[in-house]
């Protein structure tokens, strides 16, 4: 039985045919106790050392015995386990491996609870624990079309969105492999918040099957950086405006579907000297700022642009957008009792597919092809099979 066990956690280290996957949960939080209740099927905990080694089984409770709840807890940089019975001991390393199918579990921290399947590794890395979810790729597409836009039963949509997350994640696996895993859980790479269980979850399961082995792929044959965001304000934009990397298939283009959204305007108001300084240092501007202040009141975007300029020099948009945390770069300005109002079009960066212009799109009947290729230009939609 142990050699089960030495199989599943060797499969962590690797990415047999693209079907298994490390997300690193709960990777935006400090975390320190970690919860782990085993809700269907059955499962066993692994101890192992730092490298990886397989040292023993320390806990295998039986399918009729119920389930039990397990903690684990950051103990000055080692793994303290322990349940309802007592402590198990403190350890470098612990595998959570379930033993039979279905299975599901839920974990909690921090005072959130998520359901997973698949398995788990578990570490102290740099005094926090570290949680790596091994789990079957699909499963994994499923969960980041829920997180992503599960709120809205839109077929279609939900079709797109898994071709995205698909092509997302084969595109950047290697990421952060040196640290042990491929992609995180937040908005850094794709949220996912684990099993598929709330309201249009068959729907979301049927797209992702539907779609299952499909990625989208540039004019070379290579899989494409599946960019997306929540809206683009009509107008997406280009992605050396944003990574600096000019990328053929995404470049800024007119967006009707994203217009009348709920995300589509924004608005918000700042203090005029708080707005000063910070251009005024950008652009090293010196005593008198009532010229600058005239500019940014006149500061209009009719379409996207990459930078505010003044006097021969420049701020980045994107710059502006992360200081003053803005819902978008896509805004004009203008001066009111002693504050700039900034007004705004869109919610993300605008790179790529528009999570509620692809959701339109669909109420008004587009299939999920016509929608990816409204958005991303000379692009094909392929079969992993056919890029081997």
């Amino acid at each position: 039985m142990k050699l089960l066990y030495i199989i599943a956690f060797v499969s962590f280290f690797t990415v047999a045919n693209g079907m298994d996957i490390q997300v690193r949960l709960f990777a935006n939080k400090e975390v320190q106790h970690l919860i782990i209740n085993g809700k269907i099927g059955g499962y066993a905990l692994l101890v192992a050392t730092g490298d990886g080694t397989i040292l023993d089984t320390i806990f295998k409770p039986m399918e009729d015995q119920g389930h039990h709840v397990i903690h684990v807890k950051n103990n000055t940089g080692k793994l303290q386990a322990s349940h309802l019975d007592g402590p198990f001991g403190t350890y470098e390393m612990l595998l959570f491996v379930p033993t039979t199918a279905p299975q599901e579990f839920l974990l909690s921290t921090n005072n959130i609870d998520r359901l997973y399947e698949g398995s788990l590794r578990i570490r102290v890395v740099q005094g926090s624990l570290q949680i790596v979810n091994l789990i079957d790729i699909e499963k994994y597409v499923a969960g980041v079309v829920e997180s992503e836009g599960g709120h809205v039963n839109e077929y279609e949509y939900f079709k797109a969105q898994a071709v995205l997350a698909r092509t997302f994640v084969l595109k950047n696996i290697n990421k952060h492999i040196k640290e042990g895993y491929n992609v995180k859980d937040d908005v850094t790479s794709q949220v996912y918040h684990g099993k598929v269980y709330l309201q249009n979850r068959i729907n979301i399961n049927n797209a992702t099957e539907e779609t299952k082995g499909l990625v989208l792929v540039d004019k070379n044959g290579a899989l494409i950086f599946g960019a997306f965001h929540a809206n683009s304000g009509g107008m997406t934009a280009n992605s050396q405006d944003v990574w600096r990397e000019k990328l053929h298939y995404l470049q800024s283009k007119p967006d009707p579907y994203s217009l009348n959204q709920p995300a589509s305007h924004w608005q918000k108001k700042v203090p005029a000297a708080e707005v000063l300084d910070f251009f005024a240092k950008k652009l090293q501007v010196n005593g008198d700022k009532s010229e600058l202040q005239r500019a940014l009141s006149q500061f209009k975007q009719e379409k996207r642009e990459r930078q505010f300029t003044f006097n021969g020099k420049h701020v980045l948009l994107k710059d502006v957008r992360h200081h003053f945390k803005l819902r978008s770069t896509y805004f004009s300005i203008r001066l009111e009792n002693n504050h700039f109002v900034f007004e705004g079009r869109g919610n993300g960066h605008g790179v790529g597919l528009s999570q509620e212009g692809a959701m339109e799109m669909a109420k008004r009947g587009f299939c999920f092809d016509e929608i990816l290729y409204f958005y991303f230009s000379e692009i094909l939609l392929k079969d992993l099979e056919t890029l081997k």
